[in-house]
């Protein structure tokens, strides 16, 4: 097992806002929950918000303190928005760029967005620097960042903000303090998998692990977290970890090489993206026996499990909607309009389903390369975001 990597904030630093996490130890639980909720941050307006929200921030990956745009002064528009992202590798990035530009048509008929700066850096650091350098210079009035690098950013994040450019990390989030992050939970996402593929192995076996983007934060964060979770479990034994690269034919290729290599008995399979149908294939070419495979939410693994639950497959699966994008634009947006979010980042957890509540999220007949992608102004409803600013006004 890897050396961890996840990052848990200091109780000092959450201390400065009043969210103290009750406990970082992972617990067993019929729905998947693999951490104890985080109290409820005292900078919320609401004395009591949802749990569901203060669980948001549990076990948070970078220290949660007060945001920069807490006093960001009104900007007026039209706005100018750029969408730095790192890559357009797989059928996730491309439904989130539709889902994105399909917002800012909505914005645009409003006369609130005039434009859409739409850049891809091929996974390079140096490129996707580069490409945030010509929005600065383009004088845009935010900036989406689906981050190559959770730290090699920020100096140019730096120069954005002091330009009086709002600039939001999703997805892959950032570490600089002078972003707003919105994501979903990505601890939860890969400990919660893990916690349901223990509970199914009646928490002994063999298990391969395969991550995403080596690097990149979010593959990152949930692969520790995953982890951590093994911590309670001896009798699993991770015989190999390799990188798929969120993409099925780079899963298969390396579940392909594992499988040459390791005749053992193998018990389940932990990936963490789209991956699903890449690692059953290589199970299938190996005349290896199908065993549980963690499922992320692209609809052909779906449809794979659906097809299978009368055969008695059984695993577990989560969920992290491309429609990231789309909030990450509106709580942008909301920025610009002189809305002030409470903290640096706005996390919510992701759903967890198993063999029970699996048909929630089955859809006949959906594209098998699509992805569980909620309405873009229903993801997160428009009450639930308000909660994270202290004087909310939306437009959306």
């Amino acid at each position: 097992m890897r050396v961890s990597r996840v990052v848990v904030s200091s109780a000092l630093a959450l201390a400065t806002i009043g969210l103290v996490a009750a406990g970082c130890g992972a617990t067993a639980s019929s729905s998947g929950s693999t951490s104890t909720p985080a109290s409820v941050p005292s900078s919320f307006p609401k004395a009591t918000p949802s749990a569901a929200i203060a669980a948001g921030y549990a076990n948070s990956p970078i220290p949660i303190t007060q945001s920069a745009y807490a006093h960001f002064k009104k900007v007026k528009g039209p706005y100018v928005v750029g969408f730095a992202n790192s890559n357009m590798g797989n059928t996730w990035r491309a439904q989130s760029l539709k889902d994105l530009q399909s917002l800012v048509t909505k914005y645009k008929a409003k006369g609130v967005v005039s434009k859409l700066i739409v850049a891809n850096a091929n996974n390079s650091v140096t490129t996707q620097i580069s490409q945030i350098q010509d929005m600065i210079a383009e004088k845009v009035n935010l900036i989406l960042v689906n981050a190559a690098s959770e730290t090699a950013l920020n100096p140019v994040i730096e120069k954005a903000y002091k330009a009086g450019i709002v600039v939001v990390g999703f997805n892959n989030i950032v570490s600089s303090p002078y972003a707003e992050n919105r994501d979903i939970n990505q601890a939860k996402f890969g400990a919660s998998m893990m916690q349901g593929l223990a509970q199914l192995l009646h928490g002994k076996g063999n298990i391969v692990m395969v991550e995403g983007i080596a690097g990149a934060a979010g593959s990152t964060i949930r692969e520790n977290a995953a982890e951590a979770v093994l911590k309670k479990y001896p009798n699993i034994h991770i015989v190999a970890n390799v990188s798929g690269g969120w993409t099925e034919t780079g899963a298969k290729t390396a579940m392909l090489q594992v499988l040459a290599t390791h005749p053992q008995t193998i018990n389940g399979i932990w990936q963490q993206g789209g991956m699903t149908m890449g690692v059953i294939q290589a199970l299938q070419q190996a005349h290896r026996p199908l065993v549980p495979i963690t499922t992320t939410g692209m609809n052909n693994a779906i449809e794979f499990w659906h097809s299978h639950l009368k055969s008695g497959y059984k695993t577990v699966g989560t969920t992290d909607a491309p429609g990231g994008s789309a909030v990450a634009l509106r709580v942008g947006i909301r920025i610009l309009e002189g809305q002030h979010p409470l903290l640096n980042a706005i996390f919510t957890n992701p759903p967890v389903y198993n063999n029970a509540t699996m048909s929630k999220y089955y859809t006949a007949g959906a594209s098998p390369t699509s992805w569980i992608d909620p309405p873009t102004l229903q993801y997160i409803p428009s009450a639930t975001l308000s909660q994270f600013f202290s004087n909310p006004k939306p437009t959306l």
